[in-house]
């Protein structure tokens, strides 16, 4: 699928294998508050979600892993077409998640403090340094062990490949404690390095103020998940308004404050929070904060047989 930009003004929409089912809003454990769905009946304000520390829940055996850890879901499956969940979690020293694949949906785990941690993919483990994302295709085993002295700051996105149904996990009964490490991962890391960085693209702002990565491409996932950019806003910067004809996307807060415009309306958000964009929704972000504004955005395709297009409306 290829994105266009198109600088225009366009009305367009503006208005011992255990096996668990899993349906929109849940994951890894089951834990956490019920996504909020319904985005076509609720305000702005009311789909932009904040993270709650305060409201996890601590489950001491994710998928038969290595030891507790505790998290909640900032949005369901209902927040936009094609997302199964966004988690948000802590696991301990000695805590993990166990080795187990989906069966219809993708994953990707990443930890966004800096630290270390052991990933694996397929039965192959490495220690990476943090922050980093490390996505799983469809079908591939994972699982994540924290054997650093820190306390990892958890962020966990699924996109299933089917709109509407999430499948199920079979969990190998494996924690991976003691597992022979790889020098060199053999699987994609995502890198959050900002000296990676370079200017916003057309639809993120006209100045170059901006700093823009594409994280990962739309080759390295087989369901309609179509990319993961980073974004860094400057205080006072905002992004250009514009839509995605075929894609909707979710903006996670890694870091700073702001506000979101989407079809006349407006909403406040902080850092954690999960801002959910559909398809043809005209949208801007600017950043009310004192300090860069950082923000994963999660892309997924309503229509994997049509080309998308970026609409600038200026």
């Amino acid at each position: 699928m290829r994105a266009l930009i198109i600088g225009a003004a366009m009305a367009f929409g503006l208005t011992g294998a255990t096996v668990e089912a899993q349906g929109p809003g849940r994951g890894a454990g089951g834990g956490g508050a019920v996504g909020r769905g319904g985005a076509q009946q609720q305000t702005l304000q009311q789909r932009v979600v904040q993270a709650n520390p305060g409201g996890y829940n601590t489950s001491n055996s994710v998928h038969q892993g290595s030891g507790p850890m505790a998290f909640g879901t900032v949005l369901g499956g209902g927040a936009v077409p094609g997302l199964g969940f966004i988690h948000r979690g802590r696991i301990p020293p000695g805590g993990g998640i166990g080795v187990h694949f989906h069966l219809s949906s993708e994953e990707m785990f990443v930890i966004l403090n800096e630290a270390e941690a052991q990933f694996t993919i397929n039965g192959r483990t490495s220690l990476i340094k943090t922050p980093v994302g490390v996505p799983v295709q469809l079908g591939n085993s994972h699982a994540i062990v924290n054997s650093s002295k820190a306390t990892l700051e958890w962020l966990n996105i699924s996109v299933n490949a089917q709109p509407a149904y999430a499948g199920g996990s079979i969990d190998l009964g494996d924690n991976r404690v003691g597992a022979p490490l790889d020098p060199i991962p053999t699987f994609v890391t995502m890198s959050l390095d900002k000296t990676r960085m370079g200017a916003g693209t057309a639809a993120h702002g006209a100045n170059n103020t901006m700093q823009y990565r594409r994280a990962l491409q739309p080759a390295v996932f087989r369901t309609p998940w179509t990319y993961v950019d980073h974004l860094i806003i400057p205080p006072g910067g905002t992004t250009q308004q514009h839509l995605h004809t075929h894609i909707s996307e979710v903006y996670y807060v890694v870091n700073g404050a702001g506000t979101v415009r989407s079809n006349g309306e407006e909403a406040t958000f902080t850092k954690d929070a999960g801002i959910p964009i559909r398809a043809k929704e005209v949208h801007s972000i600017r950043n009310t904060g004192t300090e860069p504004l950082e923000l994963l955005i999660i892309g997924i395709a309503d229509d994997m047989t049509k080309d998308t297009e970026t609409i600038v409306i200026p």
